[in-house]
């Protein structure tokens, strides 16, 4: 049987195969930064937030080996934006990300407007830089 194709000659069909890369890894997302490279691509770092984790703390030992709470604690202040991957497209491949991401956001609105599913906090003030 002969594959169809196109009046361009192109292949009718294409089957792509989805295979996870050795550091593929699930990313919680709370924003990005980035901007345009000097080559003219696209690029922005993703990031998570959280407290800032102490470098050292002390602990009082009790008789019985037990530690007290921290007696003291010493580190960083604020909030650590941890940057676990930085993006990098072409213009096109941007593009085609926003409407993908429009596509999904539309679908999620729907969904809950029918209260179909029940997402994580909203945070109606963007983060992304």
């Amino acid at each position: 049987m002969a594959k169809k194709t196109t009046r361009t000659g192109t292949p009718s069909k294409v089957r792509f195969f989805y295979i996870k890369g050795n550091h593929f890894r699930v990313l919680h997302v709370d924003g990005a930064l980035g901007g345009i490279t000097p080559r003219g691509f696209l690029h922005f770092a993703v990031y998570s937030e959280r407290p800032a984790i102490p470098q050292t703390a002390e602990h009082q030992v009790s008789i019985e080996g037990r530690l007290s709470e921290p007696l003291s604690q010493e580190g960083k202040q604020g909030i650590v934006r941890e940057l676990d991957a930085d993006l990098i497209m072409t213009m096109q491949t941007a593009t085609d990300l926003r409407d993908w991401l429009s596509k999904r956001i539309e679908q999620l609105e729907r969904l809950e407007g029918g209260g179909k599913v029940r997402t994580g906090a909203r945070n109606k003030r963007s983060r992304s830089t």
